[in-house]
């Protein structure tokens, strides 16, 4: 049985990183030892696990946040600007002893195209149990990405019964254990890739090659019943296999596109709303898909959450 939050909504839980992203657009990727003027910046939370939560709060579930940050100004805006679109972070741990993820993105406006340079500090990983015991809820559904998978795949165990959105962005470890234990596994081109020892997937061929060899090793999944398979391939659009089916293809949502910085994130965290508010499958990818293209006009991850209302009325239009 789905179990709900206190005041009876269904809740998502995203356990995973949270970074700090200084976003510098620029009209060229500069050379080098060149210099680049620029008139703006960005500076805003982020990271995988961050965003989608914050997407799952500001669309009105219940949504609580597992993660580690510095005990510093970066940790300290993230945590504020989660809690103020009424966001949980409680299961948020301060690590006095090192810094908050450093992300600085340069992005190209003319193709929306970014090249991410980020610092990483030595933070200890989250204890799975210390997470079960100060869940505020009893989530309806799970979303990881793979940063913290030791605490991922203790919530998985004690909740098998609910989905799990598996946000696998690049091949390491940490993703890769929990590929057999996620429900909904929606990985980038370049994971899928990695799965055929290519960068990038060429043709359709290719694409029905990488999603066969993800089945093989999503096996949870794969198999019949309730389950999804999915790489996002950007302005090309996504591909799937739901419930052990045939492969199928979906067109990009066409838009303009500004920034593509944290696109991927907003599909997952759409995804997973749209799983804990009991949406089918299809339906969900399509509107995690209007999510993620609606976003691609902003720059930015966190202040590019589109609203609900317009990403529903994407999917219906197009």
């Amino acid at each position: 049985m789905i179990a709900a939050a206190p005041d009876g909504r269904a809740g998502v839980l995203c356990v995973g990183h949270v970074s700090f992203d200084l976003l510098l657009p620029l009209p060229v990727f500069p050379s080098r030892d060149s210099k680049v003027m620029i008139d703006s910046s960005l500076e805003t939370a982020g990271g995988p696990a961050y965003n989608a939560a914050a997407l799952v709060a500001s669309w009105g579930l219940p949504s609580a946040l597992a993660a580690v940050v510095g005990a510093d100004p970066y940790g300290d805006r993230a945590i504020a600007d989660f809690e103020a679109l009424g966001g949980d972070a409680s299961l948020v741990r301060r690590d006095a002893g090192a810094s908050t993820p450093l992300s600085v993105i340069l992005s190209v406006a003319a193709d929306g195209s970014r090249t991410i340079v980020t610092r990483k500090g030595p933070l200890a990983p989250l204890d799975g149990a210390s997470v079960l015991r100060g869940l505020p809820f009893e989530p309806a559904c799970l979303l990881a990405d793979g940063h913290e998978s030791g605490a991922a795949a203790a919530v998985a165990a004690a909740y098998p019964d609910i989905p799990f959105v598996l946000d696998a962005g690049s091949p390491r470890p940490g993703v890769d254990a929990l590929v057999p234990l996620c429900s909904h596994c929606v990985v980038s081109e370049r994971y899928a890739a990695s799965l055929l020892g290519k960068t990038t997937l060429t043709g359709q061929g290719e694409v029905e090659a990488a999603l066969a060899a993800l089945g093989a090793k999503a096996v949870r999944a794969a198999a019949g019943g309730n389950g999804v398979v999915a790489v996002t391939l950007g302005a090309r659009g996504w591909a799937c296999s739901v419930r052990g089916g045939a492969v199928e293809h979906a067109a990009a949502y066409r838009v303009p596109v500004v920034d593509s910085t944290g696109a991927g994130d907003i599909f997952h965290g759409a995804f997973a709303w749209a799983l804990a508010s009991g949406m089918d499958d299809r339906p969900a990818l399509n509107l995690a898909g209007a999510a993620a293209a609606l976003s691609v006009g902003t720059r930015g991850g966190f202040p590019s959450i589109p609203a609900r209302e317009a990403a529903e009325r994407l999917r219906r239009e197009q």
